[in-house]
This record gives C-alpha cells, sequence and structure tokens, in this order.
C-alpha cells in the first residue's frame, strides 16, 4: 500500500526548493485526492509553479484543467497552449488516455 501522507510530506520539502518534478507530483495528489482533501485550485498553483521551469507534463495537466474546467472557468484558448508539445497531441487526440499516461509516468 502506497503512503500517500508521507508522499506530501516528502514532496512538500522537494517542492519548496524549487523542485518542479516535486510540484508536478505534488499537484497530482491533489488531482486525485491521494493522502490530501482533492484541491483542483492547489493542483492548479502547484502546475503553474513547474510550468515556469518549463515543465512540459505541468503544462499539460494546466491544459487538461482548463479543458476540463476543472476548479477553473472552462477556457479554451488556455488549454490549447497547454496541448503544443507532441506528447499532449497523442493524449488529446485520445491515443492515450490522460490517467494512463499520467499513471504510466508516475509508476517509474
Amino acid at each position: 500500500e502506497r503512503d500517500f501522507h508521507q508522499a506530501k510530506n516528502l514532496l512538500e520539502k522537494a517542492a519548496q526548493q524549487d523542485c518542479d518534478l516535486a510540484m508536478v507530483d505534488l499537484g497530482m495528489l491533489y488531482f486525485y485526492g491521494l493522502g490530501v482533501r482533492q484541491s483542483y485550485a492547489k493542483a492548479k498553483k502547484l502546475f503553474e509553479k513547474a510550468s515556469q521551469h518549463n515543465n512540459n507534463e505541468a503544462q499539460l495537466l494546466l491544459g487538461e484543467l482548463y479543458e476540463r474546467g476543472l476548479g477553473v472557468k472552462k477556457n479554451d484558448t488556455i488549454a490549447k497552449d497547454g496541448m503544443e508539445n507532441p506528447v499532449t497531441m497523442v493524449i488529446s487526440l485520445g491515443v492515450i488516455p490522460i490517467d494512463d499516461y499520467i499513471f504510466a509516468n508516475k509508476a517509474a
């Protein structure tokens, strides 16, 4: 069994050290409510911070929030901005469902 509470604590420390990968992973905990109360607003904030480091995964996830209107007003223009890299294109075309992509990349 995974200890999401411990993961949250470790990811918070790394995110405070400006680690964009930790910001994305911590954002995912909030996105799915794993070990924390689900909060799209907190996930968005973390994805935005990671995006400032040119983190493609964070940009993809921000695009998803805006495309689906999760915790934000639905905005196709902003969603499109997050979906400009090739991996995002494959996901947005439905070749790989976003949830499968996220979990496949978190398992490594």
